[in-house]
């Protein structure tokens, strides 16, 4: 098989969705607009780098740094109820999450002094050019965005754009960035780019240049630290992704699969679960049955793990396997009805992974269950043709 290998930028371009999901529900926000933040932040941030003619290895951080900078949100919403409690707890997790990354161990500061203000004022009363320059920038970013774009639905008139730079410079902003972003305003085409529904291609245009491409082991890194973000959407679904990554590598050990495919199917079952947080914590956290209107926001879930991972390209297989895992061999799963001649191998394997580690963890609804009581439920489904019994006896072999 070919050893896989992703483009480094595409990865965290795909992963910045999954940030913008997590950051919608945590926000309340009923606009879509903000599906698209991170990568307007990262616009509107290498534009200012760029005009500040900046070496091109920090264009790179502020890239790298403006698609991460709310890697934390969805937790820190989670862990936190007062404002000033919230916004350092965000600042220092990303930090730490991104520290584990194998990316740019500068980073970690950037992430963590982003909601800096230049007067002295923000979370960690750093002022002026004692912040980092990469972090002033994406704060004037990120707080833009937010004020002219995700948060609003009208057209954005270019003088309440001015008027809101000049009232903020000198106690928010540097000024010197401020400066460069009233002249990107009304001498370039920002607010028509960030208006534009393709961001993404806009983005694309001005990306410094990043000719990194993660191998198999990076990739497995780097999902490693990314299935605790999804993992920590909800407390009963600790560990999740972990547990069906390690079921689903033994079961594939055990089934004589060769390393590279080892590897690739680790991946899948960290990131299978992606899309739940495009999943409000109110239905993961259930205790009681869901509604029908419910259980429809539940089965989308997969869908939007593989619309987030199929942005990556020579990740077809992996995203495979991750979306499908609740397909049914009858054609009785979710969302695509699939059928056995549609599921490979690995994706039954994922399938049977995740219910065995969601009935062996605690949910809100039912208690913790005995190995032998999870393979029995199991094993009923075996009988209706829903799962693939191979898979299946392999499972009772290693467990």
């Amino acid at each position: 098989m070919k050893k896989i290998k992703v483009d480094l930028n595409e990865f965290l371009s795909a992963f910045s969705l999954a940030l913008d999901l997590a950051e919608s529900l945590a926000l309340g926000s009923d606009d879509l607009k903000i599906m698209e933040h991170a990568r307007r932040v990262s616009y509107i941030a290498t534009s200012i780098a760029k005009k500040l003619n900046i070496d091109t290895k920090i264009q790179k951080r502020i890239y790298i740094a403006a698609l991460l900078h709310d890697i934390s949100i969805a937790d820190a919403l989670k862990e936190c109820h007062e404002k000033e409690e919230l916004i350092s707890y965000h600042c220092e997790k990303g930090a730490e999450i991104v520290n584990k990354m194998p990316l740019d161990s500068s980073l970690k500061d950037v992430i963590k002094y982003h909601h800096e203000k230049w007067d002295g004022t923000g979370p960690f009363n750093l002022s002026k050019h004692d912040i980092p320059l990469e972090s002033r920038i994406i704060h004037l970013a990120d707080l833009f965005d937010l004020n002219f774009y995700s948060r609003k639905k009208e057209i954005i008139i270019t003088s309440k754009a001015v008027e809101w730079i000049n009232q903020n410079t000198n106690s928010f902003f540097d000024p010197e960035i401020g400066d460069v972003l009233l002249e990107l305003i009304l001498k370039d085409s920002l607010l028509l780019d960030l208006s534009m529904p393709n961001i993404k291609e806009n983005l694309k245009k001005i990306t410094p240049p990043i000719e990194i491409v993660i191998d198999i082991d990076g990739l497995k890194n780097m999902s490693h630290v990314l299935s605790t973000l999804i993992d920590n959407k909800s407390h009963f679904t600790y560990n999740h992704s972990q547990n069906v990554a390690q079921i689903s590598l033994r079961i594939a050990k055990e089934l004589n699969f060769d390393e590279n495919k080892l590897k690739m199917i680790e991946i899948a079952g960290l990131l299978h679960d992606l899309g739940k947080l495009a999943i409000p914590t109110e239905i993961l956290d259930k205790p009681g049955k869901l509604t029908a209107k419910e259980f429809e926001i539940i089965k989308t879930h997969p869908y939007y793990t593989r619309r987030i991972l199929s942005e990556i390209k020579g990740f077809d297989e992996i995203t495979n396997w991750a979306a499908n895992h609740h397909e049914k061999l009858d054609g009785s799963g979710y969302p695509y009805s699939l059928k056995s001649e549609q599921l490979g191998l690995e994706d039954r394997i994922i399938a049977i992974s995740d219910i065995y580690s969601a009935l062996t963890q605690e949910r809100p609804y039912r208690k913790v269950l005995e190995p032998l009581e999870a393979l029995k439920i199991i094993e009923e489904e075996i009988k209706k043709d829903k799962l693939d019994s191979m898979v299946f006896n392999t499972l009772k072999r290693i467990i």
